[in-house]
């Protein structure tokens, strides 16, 4: 391979992000004064900035000046290939008869023919020979037809059957008509010269597509008597829908990217990544993907909604991007709203103890808080607004989840607590704050609540709790279902106690099993016995 081609093909991922294909010789061509590298490319591969391709197999010394008269070797593509560029979660092979073979990796290489799974909260993406893109979206069922040729003298075009969810499509421009992109379903075909669009096929075996670049010519497979029409034109934009009996719907505007401007740019909870979105207007459903990248190449999880509030499991620490389509009440996806945000929820923050929640106590105040799993310290704030922007107590550095305040004024205050770490790189770290909650000091009226660890969190949620003598939960005291963020230790034996709890929403999704907490239970003191006369020994 000579060094023209190497840096060609580094200034090609540079400028289009995608990795060049692999090209077999096959024709020739003699060049004529005026040809270039890009004309050619046109010419005959259907992408200019596909030029690369021809110094790999031929012998170019200024790929920027063809020599006139001179012979190149016109490249093309093995048309039997494609390579898997992303994959997350559970994604396989499924054999003729459907049934579930070899789970699928980066870089693997399929044929023509193949037929792909991809499972609940899945991801696929596969890479064509000429650059086109494919994205299957969670529980779907895909088949690689027939693939590309690059060779516009070629005139074979590129076919995927999905059979069932949602796949999302960017096509390089293709010069020869006779050799489209084609997705076809049980009941349409959507076939494109070079565009980005989706295809959707629903329970119902109702068949959508929703374009937003280019044109798409979209048409029904099967022939039915009372339908007027069986094809479309979709301009960038637009949407239309066949029907599980053949009937090819209205074409109409695709809904307008759902609202995620006042979305949190930081999440906190351990359990679950959260975001109640406003309802969008004409949406049945919503789909949601979160991607490690801006360009929502890198999914790592994704989802179909019945509602706006959405809802997946915890993420890793880090940076993530949203994105978020409507989906009509024909099935046609409508323009995505994306919107970056950040995960921060470690080191997890202590549940409270004293004071509970709304509880009246007198001017000097004991708090308490259970110890987490690692930390090294303890920061402890309290204020008289829930925004914590006038403090009237901050107390960093704290050894253990206590302190002890005195002489506090009457009236409303809300308190918070988070832990601090020493990380990897000998940096102190503090996690996030945990929600606030409340008590008031009053001087009359005092409540005695019982003791209880709890913490602040959205309603509808219930947990799994475990309590243990040991931290590998190998004691096992206890482990119950919870219906409220809270539970009672006041029956509990002296000694030191280890908790751990694992999250589940209204819709059964299960989080992660959460940091685990530590407490103390202290037994009260025995007041010292007088020993008698009677006590002493004859």
């Amino acid at each position: 391979m000579n060094t023209n081609y190497l840096l060609s093909s580094a200034l090609f991922i540079l400028i289009t992000g995608v990795t060049p294909p692999l090209y077999a010789a096959t024709d020739t061509h003699k060049v004529v004064k005026g040809d270039t590298l890009y004309q050619l490319s046109k010419q005959y591969l259907g992408n200019s900035n596909a030029w690369h391709a021809f110094l790999r197999v031929n012998t170019i010394k200024n790929p920027r000046q063809l020599v006139p008269g001179s012979t190149l070797v016109i490249p093309t593509i093995d048309t039997q290939l494609v390579t898997i560029v992303y994959v997350q979660g559970d994604v396989e092979l499924l054999s003729s008869e459907g049934v579930a073979g070899k789970a699928l990796q980066m870089e693997d290489v399929l044929a023509a023919g193949a037929q792909v799974r991809v499972g609940k909260n899945s991801y696929v993406s596969f890479q064509f020979k000429d650059g086109s893109i494919a994205r299957v979206l969670s529980e779907s069922v895909i088949r690689l037809s027939q693939l590309p040729a690059v060779n516009a003298k070629l005139r074979k075009n590129t076919l995927l059957k999905l059979d069932k969810g949602v796949v999302d499509i960017s096509v390089i421009p293709r010069i020869n008509k006779k050799a489209p992109f084609e997705v076809t379903t049980p009941m349409a075909a959507a076939a494109v010269r070079g565009t980005r669009f989706g295809v959707s096929v629903s329970e119902q075996d109702q068949t959508s597509s929703d374009v937003t670049h280019g044109v798409v010519a979209f048409s029904t497979l099967t022939v039915t008597k009372n339908a007027k029409t069986r094809s479309a034109a979709l301009h960038a934009g637009e949407g239309a829908a066949v029907s599980a009996d053949g009937r090819l719907g209205q074409v109409h505007p695709l809904l307008a990217a759902p609202d995620v401007s006042i979305l949190p740019e930081v999440i906190s909870d351990e359990g679950f990544i959260h975001f109640d979105v406003p309802p969008l207007s004409g949406a049945s459903i919503y789909r949601a993907r979160i991607a490690k990248d801006s360009a929502l190449e890198q999914v790592v999880q994704n989802a179909e909604f019945t509602t706006s509030d959405i809802r997946f499991s915890a993420l890793a620490d880090g940076d993530y991007t949203l994105g978020l389509r409507g989906v009509d009440g024909e099935g046609i996806l409508g323009y995505e709203a994306t919107r970056h945000f950040k995960v921060k929820a470690t080191p997890a923050y202590p549940f409270y103890i004293k004071p509970s929640l709304g509880e009246v106590v007198a001017s000097d105040v004991k708090f308490n808080c259970t110890n987490v799993a690692g930390a090294s310290s303890y920061h402890l704030q309290v204020a008289t607004d829930m925004a914590f922007s006038t403090l009237e107590l901050d107390a960093p550095n704290l050894e253990s989840c206590a302190y002890d305040a005195s002489a506090l004024k009457l009236g409303e205050y809300f308190w918070r607590i988070s832990s601090t770490v020493v990380n990897s790189d000998k940096q102190t770290e503090e996690g996030p704050f945990s929600s606030p909650s409340s008590f008031v000091v009053s001087d009359s009226n005092l409540t005695q609540l019982p003791t209880t660890i709890y913490w602040i969190a959205e309603p509808e949620l219930s947990y799994t709790l475990q309590i243990s003598k040991d931290a590998q939960f190998a004691e096992m005291l206890d482990q119950e279902l919870l219906s409220k963020p809270e539970f009672g230790i006041e029956n509990l034996p002296g000694g030191s106690y280890f908790v751990r709890l694992q999250p589940k929403s209204k819709e059964g999704l299960t989080g992660p099993v959460s940091t685990v907490r530590t407490f103390n239970i202290k037994l009260p003191e025995q007041p010292a016995t007088e020993r008698t006369w009677m006590d002493k020994a004859k």
